[in-house]
């Protein structure tokens, strides 16, 4: 994480370039992408996917193509996370440009701070791009 930056802050407001997505939208997206995985609901997640959308994770070297794919994906994520605790996820602020969308997030219980990037292409209110980079477990940013 870059110096000065530890915390995911709720309540700034996003950083927006000119011609760029809606930040009211952006947001609302991230929103239902989250209560939808908490929920452990993949089929909720996978419908704010394009039919051909990518979900990608670096520290897997893994991706997912298409709707189905991603449910799979977060599906497993999901059971990932609750056989070893509580699931949680929040997201930072997006950063956004054009149709591109940069946001930090947290996944890990008790962390409190960002713990991975992802990068997102949205179009028509559907990602269809997603790539996430993630620190490494018990890395603490360092």
């Amino acid at each position: 994480m870059p110096a000065g930056v530890s915390r995911i802050s709720r309540g700034a407001k996003a950083v927006v370039s000119e011609e760029s997505l809606d930040p009211d939208e952006v947001q609302g997206l991230l929103d239902r992408w989250r209560a939808a995985y908490l929920a452990g609901d993949s089929v909720a997640v996978g419908d704010l996917y394009a039919l051909d959308g990518l979900l990608a994770f670096a520290e897997e070297a893994s991706s997912y193509a298409g709707r189905d794919a991603v449910e799979v994906a977060i599906e497993s994520r999901f059971a990932e996370a609750s056989s070893v605790g509580e699931v949680v996820f929040e997201w930072g602020e997006p950063i956004i440009d054009g149709e591109m969308v940069a946001v930090e997030f947290c996944d890990l219980p008790d962390r409190g701070e960002a713990n991975g990037v992802a990068i997102m292409r949205i179009v028509r209110g559907r990602i269809v791009f997603d790539r996430r980079f993630r620190e490494p477990p018990n890395s603490g940013g360092q």
